[in-house]
């Protein structure tokens, strides 16, 4: 069949053709910045070793291009390229944002102008905006990379690194507080930047000298994705010393030392209320550890507008810190040996919640000790009112569901049916993920927080003697509670469910936790 074009469609297709050459003309004419004419990529691999998955290999580059959100391979021979993976956790790898191009001739669209980068790491942080990820778990494991391949080992004040997040939709901007700036600055003098920076900008390309891409065989992260079934082991325990290292000389601060021995010092760390986990019985905790050890320093301390030093000084002077699941668990690093920590745990039946910490204090291999506490229960886990019954998810449940939810405590079998607006998702993982971790606050119970800690100086630190008048003998003949307490304790006639610590035996390189 045959199809009639009137005069305006043939003109308007004809214009559009006569467009398109000539935008195609003046693209291929303009000419290329001198920074860049006859430039050709290349890249090497470091050998695999033994046990190491093909995937996890750590490869080197020189003379890429980064222009309009996609790195730039010049060359024939980038087919060859093997996978490279970027990001351990969801397992990105770098050629989901790299681009081919056989010679810079052929480049489009072609830049006005030329940055030029001497040296990067082409790296992939899904959780870029948790602080616990970032400064426990990408910098050591990034520092790892630079130190075993590129010899780059201690601070640098004048480091000309550029750190280049290949994270699609990134805005490395959001972050930009103290904790990302300073924590940053221990690998480099410059911001972090990313590659979603560069879309929609083909004025300007970035051209990157030297640039190493993979995690290689170790890599700092809880075990689902840094253990030997997923092909990966920790750091070796002398690069962790040179990291620990590393972080003191970037802050300027040795906390290398022991736990102080008298007076021993009770950290808490409470959350703001406007952030999730807040503890809002903080007033009784404090009067209470204040009675229960007169002879020791109790302090409370909120971390959110503080900097990495005032962090570290902070930890760096405590016995024994408290502190409810959180980012906040990044900062053991910073507590000296021999020192303890009491987990506070709203959701022990997620393994992930132990797994983190207790991971974490295996690869500082500073004898840490560290205690888990139960904390769950509906009386101790009251839910933001004020974020929950605004949220859409929760309205369309019934009243049924809800009451449950609110007289359990807990994410009840009820909800385990998906939710209509997402069939990938059922109620019950957006309750968990949502609701009770995001939309909650917590009731410190002091009945297990009490004989906690007289566990920890009794069994841990018996050099840490509070004498007899700081903790005088309960009837059991266990210490910790005053005959005569100056502050109310909970009394019979409250309703409060009785959280117990969660022991720990060794197992392997984790550990295996039990009531």
């Amino acid at each position: 069949m045959h199809r009639k074009w009137s005069a305006r469609g043939l003109s308007v297709i004809l214009l559009s053709c006569l467009f398109a050459v000539d935008h195609t003309a003046r693209s291929l004419g303009h000419p290329l910045p001198a920074e860049i004419k006859g430039l050709q990529s290349s890249y090497h691999c470091a050998p695999l070793e033994a046990g190491q998955h093909p995937d996890h290999r750590v490869c080197f580059f020189k003379n890429l291009l980064l222009l309009n959100g996609s790195l730039v391979y010049l060359g024939p021979d980038a087919r060859s390229i093997p996978s490279i993976n970027t990001e351990y956790w969801l397992g990105g790898t770098l050629q989901e944002s790299l681009t081919n191009f056989t010679s810079v001739e052929v480049l489009e669209p072609r830049p006005e102008r030329v940055v030029t980068v001497n040296k990067a790491a082409l790296t992939d942080w899904v959780f870029y905006h948790n602080y616990f990820h970032v400064f426990a778990e990408y910098l050591p494991s990034l520092h790892n990379v630079l130190c075993k391949y590129w010899d780059d080992c201690a601070f640098n004040p004048n480091s000309d690194l550029d750190i280049i997040l290949l994270t699609p939709g990134i805005d490395v901007n959001r972050s930009r507080d103290a904790i990302h700036t300073d924590a940053a600055a221990c690998l480099t003098s410059k911001p972090i930047s990313a590659i979603s920076a560069t879309i929609n900008n083909t004025h300007t390309a970035v051209l990157i000298k030297d640039a190493v891409a993979g995690w290689g065989p170790e890599c700092r992260a809880d075990h689902w994705h840094c253990l030997p079934w997923e092909y990966r082991r920790p750091p070796k325990a002398e690069i962790m010393d040179l990291w620990r290292q590393r972080v003191g000389d970037c802050i300027g601060f040795d906390w290398d030392r022991n736990v102080q021995a008298s007076p021993p010092t009770i950290t808490v760390i409470n959350r703001e209320w406007n952030a999730s986990r807040h503890i809002i019985n903080i007033n009784h905790v404090m009067s209470t550890l204040e009675h229960h050890y007169p002879q020791a320093h109790v302090e409370l301390h909120y971390l959110e507008h503080l900097s990495l030093k005032q962090q570290a000084v902070i930890y760096n002077k405590a016995s024994i810190v408290m502190w409810v699941h959180g980012a906040s668990m990044a900062n053991l690093i910073f507590l000296p040996r021999q020192a303890a920590g009491l987990h506070v745990v709203p959701r022990p039946h997620i393994q992930e919640n132990l797994d983190w910490p207790e991971e974490l204090v295996r690869d500082l291999s500073n004898d840490i000790k560290l205690v888990h506490l139960n904390n769950t229960g509906p009386d101790l886990l009251p839910l933001k009112t004020s974020r929950l019954f605004f949220d859409k998810v929760y309205q369309m449940l019934d009243k049924r569901e809800k009451l449950a939810i609110w007289e359990e405590g807990k994410c009840v079998e009820e909800l385990k049916r998906p939710i209509a607006v997402n069939e990938s998702q059922t109620f019950h993982h957006y309750c968990e993920e949502f609701w009770f971790k995001t939309s909650v606050d917590i009731v410190l119970n002091m009945t297990a927080v009490i004989p906690a800690i007289d566990d920890l100086f009794e069994n841990y630190f018996p050099s840490l003697q509070l004498g007899d008048q700081a903790l005088p003998a309960r009837a059991s003949g266990h210490r910790g509670t005053s005959k005569k307490p100056q502050v109310q304790e909970d009394s019979a006639d409250t309703q409060v469910s009785h959280p117990h610590v969660l022991h720990h035996r060794k197992r392997g390189f984790g550990t295996q936790l039990e009531p």
